[in-house]
């Protein structure tokens, strides 16, 4: 009843706002949703590049709650994201600049709420997954990417973690030259489809981790 009753608040609210249409485009966005990534992989048992950075920064993980508050600032934190992160033990990592959060990494263990799924996704035991990163738009095109994720690979290593994953879209080419000059192989292309609540999925990302682990090697 309270989510039919917010369901119909929210009808009312685009009616005014933009009339029939705007409810219409609004329930279709509900009734389907679309999406696809690639997803790669990073043996890291394999030497990690080393990158400078043009000015001073630091990666920590010790001030979780101004990094949260930085994601949430910006939108790039979800309930379910904090909710499984934090009870799993995720580490929530600050990129920090003259001692301001300037970006952030999100490393999942165990279990991670994905929302290209909006669903939580099982990781095998020695694998973890950097399932989203930023740096500030004020920072951007100076090379801190590399060094930032380089510096984040390391940290994982250090902790002993077998393998990192991580997914980005097709069209997020900065991104993908990032994730590459640090080691990343590409594992799959996975399309995504949701439609009044069915899913569907082109490949199981667990079955590719699953072959991964066995094999204890991956030869991208």
């Amino acid at each position: 009843m309270v989510r039919l009753i917010a369901a119909l608040q929210k009808g009312i609210k685009a009616y005014k706002e933009g009339g029939f249409l705007l409810v219409l485009k609004r329930a279709g966005k509900r009734l389907y949703r679309t999406n696809s990534a690639y997803w790669f992989i990073r043996d890291l048992s394999a030497p990690i590049p080393e990158f400078s950075a043009p000015f001073v920064v630091n990666v920590v993980k010790n001030q979780t709650e101004q990094v949260i508050k930085y994601m949430e600032k910006k939108n790039y934190l979800s309930e379910k994201e904090i909710e499984v992160g934090m009870k799993e033990g995720h580490w929530f990592l600050g990129l920090i600049v003259n001692e301001q959060v300037m970006g952030f990494c999100k490393c999942g263990f165990k279990r991670v709420y994905v929302n290209d799924f909006n669903e939580v996704l099982q990781l095998p035991d020695k694998i973890s997954f950097i399932y989203e990163y930023e740096i500030d738009e004020t920072i951007r095109g100076k090379g801190i990417a590399k060094y930032f994720i380089s510096s984040v690979l390391k940290m994982l290593k250090y902790d002993e973690w077998r393998f990192a994953v991580c997914h980005i879209p097709p069209w997020n080419t900065p991104s993908i030259k990032v994730i590459e000059a640090c080691g990343f192989k590409r594992l799959e292309w996975i399309k995504f489809i949701e439609f009044a609540g069915l899913k569907w999925k082109s490949k199981r990302i667990n079955t590719l981790l699953e072959i991964v682990m066995k094999n204890e090697v991956f030869r991208g």
